[in-house]
């Protein structure tokens, strides 16, 4: 039996064609940006509740056949930094190129303390966001306040411990104390331009001068809300 063997030598610098270079194993770790939430509250009830609201978000994605987005049926008081158990399904869609993109994402009729997750799939698995809760996408300072009072009377606390001076600004860098659980950094428009789990200093070299939104919460499970100017 003859037998006809084929040599291929690989050129460092060279491109390779697109079949051998083709991904092959689990999808990347997708990333969500540009996340925004709208909400408007009515608190002319004895049960406030939104009048209208919108959560958004773009999610990027590589080596993905399908995108499903999950949330859960209990509302998060606080945001958690272990991952959260998702147990149900709103939306999923097909990509269309698998190799890379983005994909956008609106939730209607969406309250503070819900928790979402993205979790993109091909043939041979898949792999989780990181975990969304809403309620780190609020700037309304009102809604905060109801947020911490609706917090108080479920814990039967009278009152929550007040954490002062959790924030100082030090050479353009914002300092924050171990008091602060998580912290996002928005725009005036409400859209998350940056977040942070347990920071300690945020260097704000690469934002754009200008006024800003920072939200944060508190090991104390307050939920708060400032305006920051940018030098």
């Amino acid at each position: 039996m003859k037998l006809n063997l084929i040599f291929m030598f690989i050129i460092p610098g060279c491109i390779l064609p697109a079949y051998v270079q083709s991904s092959v194993g689990l999808p990347d770790k997708p990333t969500i940006e540009n996340i925004q939430f709208d909400i408007v509250y009515d608190y002319d009830h004895e049960y406030p509740q939104p009048k209208y609201s919108l959560f958004s978000f773009d999610v990027t994605y590589h080596n993905t056949e399908r995108i499903y987005l999950y949330t859960n049926c209990s509302k998060q008081y606080h945001v958690s930094e272990d991952p959260t158990f998702f147990d149900t399904i709103l939306e999923n869609k097909e990509t269309d190129n698998s190799e890379s993109g983005i994909i956008h994402f609106d939730v209607p009729d969406t309250d503070w303390g819900e928790c979402f997750a993205v979790r993109c799939y091909n043939k041979y698995g898949g792999i989780w966001s990181d975990t969304l809760n809403t309620t780190n996408y609020i700037t309304d300072i009102d809604l905060l306040n109801y947020i911490n009072d609706y917090w108080d009377k479920q814990t039967g606390l009278d009152d929550i411990e007040q954490d002062s001076d959790v924030i100082t600004f030090e050479n353009g860098n914002i300092v924050c104390s171990p008091a602060i659980q998580s912290l996002s950094i928005h725009s005036l428009h409400g859209i998350a331009i940056k977040q942070f789990i347990r920071p300690e200093i945020i260097a704000t070299d690469d934002i754009p001068k200008g006024l800003y939104i920072i939200t944060y919460t508190t090991n104390s499970q307050n939920f708060k809300s400032i305006k920051y100017l940018r030098p």
